[in-house]
């Protein structure tokens, strides 16, 4: 598998533990996930693009939604790693699973992934056990759109899906791109706007109605099921304004709101006022979400699409929880003797010295709150600190907060709590 790689070479440091990932770790954990030694070159590629920190693979990992990296193979690479493009391609029967296994067995045996512990999935799905997908480079060029990414692997947090939608008679590109956006407005849930990225792959058959149909490129399809999507969740204003604020309003004014918002739709689309431009309210924050990519077998009327992991725009700390993370595919021409290397597929975890506990204080003068954000953990360390300063006057409480939930507090603001703090308290709270 390592063909002559230097086996030391860090990759990067994998969550929850932060040890550090080698060429050669990687390697043995690609052996026992079923992988073949020429899927090596995309598996190092997609490894480095997994620890990057926009991807947040610590806030993936963690987050009770159940989000996992996804690996997208595309252009020249795929055919070159003999991946799937066909038939079932999401699916199992082919080496692409091997690729996103060994993803998951990095993260579980050198990063130290552990269910039920720094792994929350409150359901999760079997797309955690590992999900690579290949793009139909030959039919992309064919039909005169661009492949999704040309010598790179690209890695992007899912959290669910593939949601299938069905069609058997759809023959209009235009009727089609409605019935998608009609069935991705269940992405999270149909009263929710502003999901940062979604995965949509597109089955043959259904790439050619599109192509065949005028549309010329992936950007004017992605623009299009993000105006089709508009269109629909503006509908949904009545109940995304208190779920979005957080405040209830009284449901005569919720349906009195509805039936002057249809009112106003209807009077603007019979002066084609609506397609003009109209403000529309975002399912998805803008085009550049979807991220398009065209595979399966020849047969079958069916797309099916991945919502990703992040909802909002900045400053909300749901935006962008993860970012898709590509990587260049680099050939490694140099050969190196690892014939005396003992590999383990966890790494330097296992052979990492435990961390020593803190010296116990006697006396407590000041201790720190560290809230991580988020409103069950607000509630908890604010009854908290109440109660500290009602029966404990003499000691000085600070409190802390991250600025975001779904990822490791900063350097800078642990170095605060230590230097003001004798200890800290710590709330986790969904």
């Amino acid at each position: 598998m390592l063909g002559g790689r230097p086996a030391c070479v860090v990759l990067g440091h994998c969550p929850p533990s932060y040890a550090s990932v080698t060429i050669g770790s990687t390697a043995v954990n690609a052996v026992m996930a079923g992988c073949a030694p020429l899927h090596f070159d995309v598996i190092v590629a997609a490894v480095r693009a997994m620890l990057r920190d926009d991807f947040n693979l610590h806030g993936v990992h963690a987050t009770t939604m159940g989000a996992t990296p996804m690996v997208i193979v595309s252009g020249d690479v795929g055919k070159i790693a003999k991946l799937n493009c066909d038939a079932g391609v999401c699916g199992s029967g082919s080496r692409n699973v091997s690729i996103g296994r060994t993803l998951k067995l990095v993260l579980q045996n050198i990063g130290g992934a552990v269910l039920g512990g720094t792994e929350s999935t409150t359901i999760g799905t079997p797309m955690k056990f590992g999900f690579c997908v290949s793009e139909n480079d030959d039919l992309v060029r064919r039909v005169g759109w661009e492949p999704y990414s040309e010598g790179s692997v690209s890695v992007i947090a899912v959290t669910s899906g593939p949601h299938q939608v069905v069609d058997f008679s759809t023959r209009d590109a235009y009727e089609l791109i409605d019935l998608l956006a009609e069935s991705m407005m269940s992405a999270y849930n149909v009263n929710m706007p502003l999901i940062n990225e979604c995965v949509v792959i597109v089955s043959p058959e259904h790439c050619l109605t599109l192509s065949e149909g005028g549309i010329g490129s992936k950007q004017e399809l992605a623009r299009l099921l993000f105006e089709a999507t508009g269109r629909k969740m503006t509908w949904k204003l009545p109940k995304i304004i208190p779920q979005v604020s957080g405040k209830t309003i009284p449901i005569w004014l919720a349906m009195s709101f509805g039936i002057l918002l249809q009112f106003v739709t209807l009077l603007l689309t019979s002066i084609n006022v609506w397609k003009a431009g109209f403000p529309k309210t975002p399912k998805f924050t803008s085009p550049a979400s979807f991220h398009i990519i065209v595979a399966g077998g020849a047969a079958g009327k069916f797309t099916a699409f991945c919502p990703g992991f992040g909802i909002g725009l900045p400053p909300m700390a749901t935006a962008n929880l993860s970012k898709c993370c590509s990587e260049k595919i680099v050939l490694q021409e140099t050969h190196s003797n690892n014939s005396k290397i003992e590999l383990d597929p966890c790494g330097e975890r296992l052979y990492r010295p435990l961390v020593p506990l803190a010296i116990r204080n006697e006396r407590i003068k000041t201790i720190g709150i560290l809230d991580i954000s988020k409103p069950g953990a607000t509630i908890v360390m604010k009854y908290i600190v109440e109660s500290i300063e009602r029966l404990y006057p003499m000691i000085l409480v600070r409190y802390f907060t991250k600025p975001t939930f779904s990822r490791p507090a900063t350097d800078d603001l642990i170095q605060k709590i230590a230097e003001q703090c004798n200890a800290v308290i710590v709330g986790l709270a969904d």
